[in-house]
């Protein structure tokens, strides 16, 4: 089958993703990047909710100007929410769209059975 021309042999390659969806070719790469990201959400859950590495809740302190831009951004690239408290406008107007399609449905069924 694989003389034939029409059926050409397939390209395997090992292709590892990060979460934030960059691609890397080799996993040491992979690895390094990683490490990145780590750094990024122990800053992130530092700065903004007061938790240690080990998960234990810091003392309050109000973080400087340039580390909490520095937690800003990284959690902008990682959640795309600028905002504190963004996700909560966010979620609310998503479950005023959820409850008309429902509501919508009910009566498309409702309908549908007269």
């Amino acid at each position: 089958a694989y003389e034939d021309s029409s059926h050409p042999l397939p390209d395997i390659r090992r292709v590892w993703i990060s979460p934030d969806m960059q691609r890397f070719q080799s996993r040491k790469s992979a690895i390094a990047h990683v490490e990145k990201l780590t750094k990024k959400d122990l800053l992130i859950d530092r700065v903004m909710y007061g938790v240690g590495h080990n998960g234990v809740r810091l003392r309050p302190v109000k973080p400087t100007r340039k580390l909490a831009l520095e937690a800003g951004e990284a959690r902008f690239v990682r959640d795309g929410l600028w905002v504190v408290g963004q996700e909560e406008v966010w979620i609310a107007k998503r479950r005023e769209v959820y409850v008309k399609k429902q509501e919508k449905l009910l009566k498309a069924q409702e309908q549908q059975q007269k």
